[in-house]
């Protein structure tokens, strides 16, 4: 029998990536001068540059597939505020490659903000470069041996995965077969391509390095041991140990759907202080985090039993969610689906039943979720901060927790709602056991209020 090869290994993991729904091409074919597949000897040959989607080796973004992603995307916005948001997004300067990488990732998220003025007042149009909501008006792509050029030195990871042109995901692939490449030298790999080629992982959601049986996936900032297995392909129960990692890996946690939440919902920054012991000086760092595959199937889970307990009733078809909770609320004027995704900070609380009332509003609120009503949070009015305002109604939300329960901060409460009341705003309190314990009539009491017009 012959040994496996890594080039096997990376066919492998490409035939995969293609069952899922990836489209595939070789690196060397949308490179500068790319070539087309090679052809049948009997037919003449072709001249390079039919197939070149990149101008040079440096750069990393497929940018015609983004600015048609983007334009796709956000039909509504004007063409030259497109333009605007892709360029600001291929174009992220920073000497810090983790600085750069969280800037990229609040675009993804929080989209990309384009100034303008209108009849005097500065607004911005906020143009999406993936659609999140609709996972199919997004274009898949696996790229191999996708060659990168910079600082002098060219390197070339085995597998790239694209979002609208977006290098979002890289593999490196090793041999099992060979003792000297193990999974800890596809690790080292990684660690070598952020060094030399750190352009490529200013848009890096998470890594995969595998030896073809062993894979693991961690962020820019994972140590090997924070590089973790994804262990269930389901959630509903841990791959067989005979199963390659690779596979329940691939099949797991990068579907596109399951990819765009675990993008959307279970990435985190964290600040961490580092101690140098020789200068003895204190610095912050931003450490990335990406949720291990029991944090991802246990938050889901538990929000969707609580907004089942809720009385939100589930899409037709749950089985097709993939990792994405798509329920409908009874809200006659609800204007679309009721889409509330876990974020992995929440995970033990969901657990523990000790979740923050406040992240769960945030979710059921945000882009417009909730009567078509843009809400802001922790916004600055005066000399206080409400906790959600609304602009379009003059509405303030507020949750309370125990500590407004004290005669202290109730008097505090009252003079500053009086003062709020007095600016032309209403203002709302829950308590935070009221939303956890009974979100539906929350909802219902929000939208039952006389609600004014800003002035």
């Amino acid at each position: 029998m012959k040994p496996i090869t890594e080039n096997q290994i990376e066919e492998y993991a490409l035939t995969e990536l293609q069952a899922l729904g990836y489209s595939y091409v070789q690196g060397a074919m949308i490179g500068p001068g790319g070539l087309p597949p090679p052809r049948p000897s009997d037919t003449p040959p072709q001249t390079g540059g039919e197939f070149q989607e990149r101008t040079s080796f440096e750069e990393v973004v497929l940018a015609d597939r983004l600015r048609n992603a983007v334009a796709r995307i956000n039909p509504d916005i004007p063409a030259d505020a497109r333009e605007q948001a892709v360029q600001k997004a291929m174009h992220i300067f920073s000497p810090d490659m983790r600085a750069s990488n969280e800037e990229f990732h609040s675009f993804l998220i929080e989209k990309v903000r384009i100034p303008y003025t209108e009849d005097g007042f500065e607004r911005s149009h906020e143009v999406a470069l993936i659609d999140f909501e609709n996972v199919g008006k997004n274009e898949f792509l696996a790229v191999n041996q996708y060659t990168v050029h910079q600082n002098n030195q060219t390197k070339r990871p085995d597998v790239v995965l694209f979002v609208n042109g977006l290098p979002l995901v890289v593999f490196e692939l090793k041999n099992a077969a060979d003792e000297n490449a193990t999974l800890h030298g596809a690790f080292n790999q990684i660690e070598t391509y952020k060094a030399t080629i750190p352009s490529l992982f200013v848009y890096n959601a998470f890594s995969v390095i595998s030896d073809g049986i062993d894979a693991r996936a961690g962020t820019i900032s994972s140590g090997f041991a924070r590089f973790v297995p994804w262990r269930s392909s389901d959630g509903e129960k841990d791959a067989s140990k005979f199963t390659p990692q690779l596979e329940t890996l691939i099949r797991g946690m990068l579907p596109p759907k399951t990819l765009l939440d675990l993008v959307r919902n279970f990435i985190v920054f964290e600040r961490s202080s580092v101690h140098d012991k020789r200068s003895g000086q204190v610095q912050v760092v931003s450490v990335k985090k990406l949720a291990a595959y029991h944090q991802y199937y246990a938050v889901n889970k538990a929000i969707e039993s609580t907004l089942l307990a809720a009385g939100f009733k589930p899409t037709p078809n749950p089985s097709q969610r993939e990792g994405l909770l798509n329920l409908r609320n009874d809200f006659p004027n609800y204007r679309g689906g009721f889409r509330f995704s876990g974020l992995v900070e929440l995970a033990k609380e969901l657990r523990s039943k000790q979740t923050s009332a406040e992240s769960i509003f945030w979710e059921l609120i945000r882009n417009r979720k909730f009567l078509d009503l843009k809400f802001r949070r922790q916004h600055q009015i005066g000399e206080y901060v409400v906790d959600f305002y609304c602009y379009e109604k003059r509405l303030i939300v507020e949750l309370d927790g125990e500590v407004h329960d004290l005669p202290e901060q109730q008097r505090h409460d009252e003079i500053r709602d009086k003062y709020l009341t007095a600016l032309g705003n209403q203002v709302v309190r829950f308590q935070n056991a009221e939303l956890l314990n009974d979100p539906e009539t929350v909802f219902e009491k929000l939208s039952s209020l006389p609600l004014g017009e800003a002035g």
